[in-house]
């Protein structure tokens, strides 16, 4: 029978992470001051492209954003499990060899355990504290989406600050026409750019890399970690039994590592 416990089973479940109203925090604070400054730009073609791919970008963001906090990538045999026992129905666990011992129930062979939601999630990839939720199978697509487009979008922020930065201290009169808080403003959003495109630019070529070798940042982790033969002290837990293996996801296992 099934463990009666807590667990996360999407993004926007209450309590909210610290750093998931950050991310959001900054994401909007950043699109409003591109919008107010990088739109009074005296050339209007580059206005036009640049509102193009600031605004395209934007919408992105949010959608991807969105579908992978709200995806529930838990696995779908845990899921059986539970509507089964809701409505007392019965639940043939001999389909499966795989078990979880934490979730007590039976899971699909490519499921492991996260400790942050407490749920076993189907092809893991990692937890993701900026959006607290875990990433899956069900996500995983959303996730990568997600962060090419605010790449794209941190870069257009980027080019047009650095263009404004360089106007401003090699034409003669912008000082006056731009303002010195303005240029506050531009140099904040070049070092908050610079800063989270480097992440993300990381990031992606990262998963392109697990990707050409059909890992997951969980696996490429427990790879690491026997490596260096530290899988008892810093590694995944792992439960065997005969076929059953149910590892247990670290709390480091995040996107801020």
């Amino acid at each position: 029978m099934m463990a009666q416990h807590k667990f996360r089973s999407h993004g926007f479940q209450c309590p909210p992470n610290v750093y998931q109203v950050l991310i959001i925090s900054d994401i909007l604070v950043t699109s409003i001051f591109g919008s107010m400054t990088h739109l009074r730009d005296s050339n209007m073609l580059l206005v036009l492209v640049y509102g193009i791919f600031f605004y395209t970008s934007l919408l992105f963001v949010i959608y991807y954003w969105v579908k992978a906090s709200k995806a529930d990538p838990t696995d779908p045999v845990v899921l059986a499990n539970r509507a089964a026992l809701i409505g007392s129905l019965p639940f043939d666990s001999s389909r499966y060899e795989s078990m979880c011992t934490i979730c007590n129930t039976s899971v699909g062979d490519n499921s492991k355990h996260c400790g942050s939601c407490n749920r076993c999630v189907e092809r893991f990839d990692h937890h993701c504290i900026w959006l607290n939720n875990c990433i899956g199978k069900k996500n995983y697509k959303f996730f990568i989406k997600l962060i090419i487009s605010l790449f794209i979008h941190e870069l257009t922020i980027l080019t047009a600050s650095i263009r404004l930065i360089f106007l401003y201290f090699s034409s003669e009169g912008l000082e006056n026409y731009y303002g010195l808080q303005i240029m506050a403003v531009e140099i904040f959003l070049t070092v908050q750019g610079t800063a989270l495109g480097f992440f993300l630019l990381n990031l992606i070529i990262l998963h392109i890399w697990l990707y050409k070798r059909g890992l997951t940042t969980y696996e490429l982790i427990k790879l690491r970690s026997k490596k260096k033969k530290r899988i008892h002290s810093i590694g995944p837990t792992e439960v065997v039994n005969s076929k059953v293996t149910v590892p247990q996801s670290p709390k480091y296992l995040n996107d801020n590592n």
